[in-house]
């Protein structure tokens, strides 16, 4: 995270609702980062209110699962931000910033964020700004492992497909394409959303000074994100067709081979359904071991020599 010029109001970081620690706390002139992490419903709506959040974006603050936004009302700004676990698992934050305070909504531990809270410590020196390109900048550099481990196992799944149909494993396949999905729904929204959030920010009362050149790197890096998941992702078709240009050459090896059998088997079904039927004249004419490997044995053996012959000639063999 890119150190700012820090602003002279003093700024402080709570994990915790405490609602006359926030009172006293704005009441002495400080901007206050309330960072609720697993609070429950109740605290949020508090805290949305004591700030004067909008009811809707407080709304919006209890709601998960949602995509990449920006709402803008009179005097604060609501983002639901995306962060990446290194599992490929996407987190979801969601952001209200004015400019006094910012309130952040996330369930569940996050190391990269939790990591920058505990850096930042109760009262940091970073400015009102600083801080909010922080918060975005770290979730968007949360992609980084993510897709470095994203791209480790795309390059062991497609010499896996090289091995032939065995090779590759369709689970693993699967289970790569859901964690591209997911990170495609997020990536590329989340992009345009960064773009729009430098005007938006910049345009709060309190954070004018705003520097729009570390939010123009934030969207860089977004962008690389995007583009850095499409890649992969096409990476993952190619390696869907390799595998299944494999199963399918397998597939005709198989049918080569079964046509190969049959082709074999049909003169010694012939000449096996031909000596049947005229048992009478077996008992007849074979009466020796020599007649016997002769007509019988003999009959086959050439059967198959001829059929191998008329194969490597038509070079099928």
């Amino acid at each position: 995270m890119t150190t700012h010029p820090s602003s002279p109001q003093p700024v402080s970081v709570l994990r915790r609702w405490d609602a006359e620690q926030v009172r006293q706390l704005r009441e002495a002139g400080n901007f206050v980062w309330l960072d609720l992490q697993d609070a429950p419903d109740q605290d949020v709506r508090e805290a949305g209110q004591l700030f004067g959040l909008h009811p809707l974006a407080i709304e919006d603050a209890l709601h998960r699962e949602q995509r990449p936004k920006l709402d803008e009302y009179e005097d604060h700004v609501f983002l639901v931000v995306f962060g990446m676990k290194r599992s490929g698992i996407p987190y979801e934050v969601h952001v209200a910033v004015h400019g006094d305070w910012m309130l952040s909504v996330r369930r569940g531990p996050m190391s990269s964020l939790d990591a920058l809270v505990e850096r930042l410590g109760p009262v940091c020196t970073l400015g009102e700004s600083s801080l909010v390109h922080g918060l975005v900048d770290t979730l968007v550099d949360s992609f980084t492992p993510a897709l470095e481990r994203l791209e480790g196992q795309l390059d062991e799944l497609q010499v896996s497909a090289l091995r032939g149909p065995s090779g590759a494993d369709p689970s693993g396949i699967l289970e790569l394409h859901r964690t591209i999905a997911d990170m495609r729904r997020v990536a590329g929204p989340q992009r345009d959303l960064i773009a729009r959030a430098t005007n938006a920010l910049h345009a709060l009362p309190g954070l004018e000074g705003a520097e729009e050149a570390y939010f123009r790197d934030v969207h860089d890096h977004a962008t690389r994100v995007a583009e850095e998941v499409e890649e992969h992702r096409e990476l993952l078709a190619s390696v869907v067709t390799l595998h299944m240009s494999a199963v399918a050459n397998r597939q005709n090896e198989v049918m080569k081979q079964l046509t190969l059998m049959s082709a074999v088997f049909l003169p010694l079904t012939f000449i096996t359904g031909f000596f049947g039927q005229n048992f009478g004249w077996m008992v007849d004419n074979v009466d020796t071991r020599t007649d016997f490997v002769v007509w019988g044995l003999g009959g086959v053996l050439a059967a198959v020599i001829c059929t191998v012959m008329w194969f490597r000639r038509r070079t099928l063999l």
